[in-house]
């Protein structure tokens, strides 16, 4: 089967991800939905972008797959298996996403650590398996 154009949107289950998946899949891309932690808020955004009507000869297609973007391991295997599915990668949308849920004098040390390596060191590493 031939797609027209393939993305991955990493923090692609919640907010600004959420939102660059669909308008993504609205503009002909296929996507690959990348969540951390919950599979199901993934699959909401596959079931969505299926959903849309296709305005090409191209079909849009969705896929959800969990991986921790600030783990190197797992952005290689983000890409790998992008590729298996679709047979290529047109673009990586890097967004970078979790700040944690609250103020800065409750922050820990683990949770500033937990959001730079998934917001600094994810991107940079999924970017040089590319």
């Amino acid at each position: 089967m031939t797609f027209r154009r393939i993305a991955i949107v990493t923090v692609a289950s919640r907010g600004i991800g959420r939102a660059i998946a669909l308008r993504l899949a609205k503009d002909g891309f296929s996507v690959v939905a990348n969540y951390r932690s919950n599979a199901a808020k993934a699959q909401e955004v596959v079931d969505e972008i299926t959903a849309l009507p296709s305005k090409t000869e191209y079909p849009v297609r969705a896929m959800a797959i969990q991986a921790d973007a600030g783990n190197p391991a797992d952005g290689k295997r983000l890409l790998d298996e992008t590729i298996k599915a679709f047979g290529r990668l047109d673009i990586i949308v890097l967004h970078a996403g979790w700040a944690g849920e609250c103020s800065i004098h409750d922050l820990t040390e683990d949770m500033y650590l937990t959001a730079t390596t998934a917001n600094i060191k994810g991107p940079i590493f999924i970017a040089k398996a590319s």
